[in-house]
């Protein structure tokens, strides 16, 4: 499948998906931000990324959620389901098949 293919079906999905459990991580300055889709404030704000990811990923596990993550210019770089209790990777930059995390 085309990188250009799964966008497309990424995108499909996204707008068919319960967004109150769409958990993203976003760079501002030098901190990561946990934050619910359509919420107002952050659910955390975090100095490394990797720990805004972790927190991202079990946020979701408990809501049987999504995650996005997002590089710092804002751009998409990895998707995230929750499938049967496991995150799954549906869209990822540069990787050419999905994964289970």
């Amino acid at each position: 499948m085309t990188r250009e293919a799964r966008l497309t079906q990424a995108i499909q999905r996204l707008s068919a998906m319960d967004r109150r459990k769409v958990i993203h991580v976003i760079s501002d300055r030098n901190r990561w931000i946990v934050l619910r889709e359509r919420a107002k404030r952050a659910t955390r704000i975090l100095a490394d990324r990797e720990q805004a990811i972790d927190l991202a990923r079990s946020l979701a596990r408990e809501a049987n959620g999504e995650v996005i993550v997002h590089r710092k210019d804002g751009t998409m770089q990895e998707w995230q389901v929750v499938r049967e209790g496991h995150l799954q990777t549906v869209y990822s930059y540069g990787d050419s098949s999905s994964s289970e995390v």
